[in-house]
């Protein structure tokens, strides 16, 4: 519980209104954000970072991946964090378990919580990686590269393959159907557009590349 006091976070400004978790995320000093309205963040986490070094404050934690997931492979980083270009701890977050999978992917809060506290024990492994400074000119201007860099980082460390198909829209999309609020087809078509952009986005980029 150490590092929960001496480390704040970039969260989704939902929780601030969120009973019990709110007042606890305002006294860590978190970084709210909202999905559709962006615009800023970037210069708030450069302030922050800066306050932080400037004023001996706690370092700031992101989770780049934007969303949980199973585990079992590790989705494109959101570009928006890396834009300040700061050197980087990765910090690879790793759930041992035998029976439920405490990772928060698709149960509602209450049947979570019960189901985790109805494990004999609930075991996570932090492993705190070298801090990885942008090193190459690439590295120093370009957020994709950037955010790369430290992705295949997190990758290796996890041992899980590498997912640039997947995304937050995707599970979403999938939460509403297994929630009852879509129907099968309509959830398979709208991920399958997603999947499809995604792929002629890639497409476009390794020819780029080439």
């Amino acid at each position: 519980m150490y590092y929960i006091n001496v480390i704040h976070y970039y969260i989704r400004k939902w929780i601030h209104d969120t009973p019990f978790a709110g007042p606890i995320a305002d006294s860590l000093q978190c970084v709210y954000v909202e999905d559709n309205k962006r615009n800023g963040l970037t210069e708030e986490i450069k302030l922050r970072l800066n306050d932080s070094s400037k004023y001996d404050l706690p370092p700031l934690a992101i989770f780049p991946e934007g969303t949980t997931t199973n585990g079992t492979s590790l989705i494109e980083f959101k570009y928006g964090a890396f834009y300040p270009h700061f050197p980087v701890q990765p910090i690879a977050v790793k759930y041992k378990y035998k029976y439920y999978n405490p990772s928060y992917v698709t149960d509602k809060l209450i049947p979570y919580a019960l189901k985790t506290a109805m494990q004999f024990r609930n075991e996570v492994e932090l492993v705190f990686l070298p801090v990885v400074e942008p090193e190459t000119e690439e590295e120093k201007t370009d957020v994709k590269v950037w955010a790369t860099k430290n992705y295949k980082i997190l990758a290796k460390e996890l041992g899980v393959p590498e997912d640039r198909y997947c995304s937050r829209p995707q599970k979403m999309l999938y939460l509403d159907y297994i929630r009852g609020k879509a129907d099968f087809e309509t959830t398979e078509q709208k991920i399958n557009e997603i999947y499809n952009k995604r792929v002629e986005l890639l497409k476009q980029e390794k020819k780029h590349q080439e």
